[in-house]
């Protein structure tokens, strides 16, 4: 909590230029201090990133993910992957997710420094870019290879026979969301413990 009030607290207010004579201030009240409250270009959408990279709202993402992982795994379970092609939409769907946030992931130090999120507590900050970056590629890996699968049982049997196989190799697309699951918690453990 202390990390987003430092942000909020920080003074967003620019030195203008005396007009008075002397240098001094040019308010004609002389109690206010010569600085004007100017928004940064860019103020809200830097606010916007910098809650975004924040590792709450990461872990906070996460848990969603996870959570929608879950119900996935239970809702194939419930059905016993009956329909098969409804089995390979929700597969697929949850392996893009995990692709996409792995590579969103990777990049929180590159997205810190084009806002110019730089600064403060750079040790711990790049200490967090570099855990996001592990579990991103293996967010990435995990949901390409859940992928991968899916499209072999997709692709026609004259060119990969999975004939009377297509559930094993759906179990095991399933195996690896499984384990993207299982880094997707142990994300949010160590977000909440930076």
């Amino acid at each position: 909590m202390n990390d987003v009030r430092t942000w909020l607290d920080r003074p967003r207010t620019i030195k203008a230029p005396s007009l008075a004579p002397g240098g001094g201030s040019s308010r004609i009240d002389q109690g206010q201090p010569d600085g004007l409250r100017v928004p940064r270009p860019f103020s809200m959408l830097r606010l916007l990133f910098e809650l975004l990279v924040h590792p709450w709202t990461i872990a906070l993402v996460n848990a969603a993910i996870l959570l929608v992982l879950v119900l996935g795994f239970l809702y194939m379970l419930h059905t016993g992957m009956e329909p098969l092609h409804q089995a390979e939409e929700i597969i697929s769907g949850l392996g893009v997710i995990l692709i996409g946030w792995g590579v969103a992931l990777e990049e929180r130090m590159k997205l810190r420094e084009i806002f110019g999120l730089i600064g403060d507590d750079e040790a711990r900050e790049r200490e967090i870019d570099e855990t996001c970056h592990r579990f991103g590629v293996g967010h990435l890996l995990f949901g390409l290879f859940s992928e991968v699968a899916v499209e072999a049982v997709r692709i026609p049997d004259e060119i990969i026979n999975t004939s009377g196989i297509e559930k094993s190799v759906l179990a095991a697309a399933v195996g690896l969301l499984g384990i993207g699951a299982i880094l997707l918690a142990r994300h949010i453990a160590s977000l909440v413990r930076a």
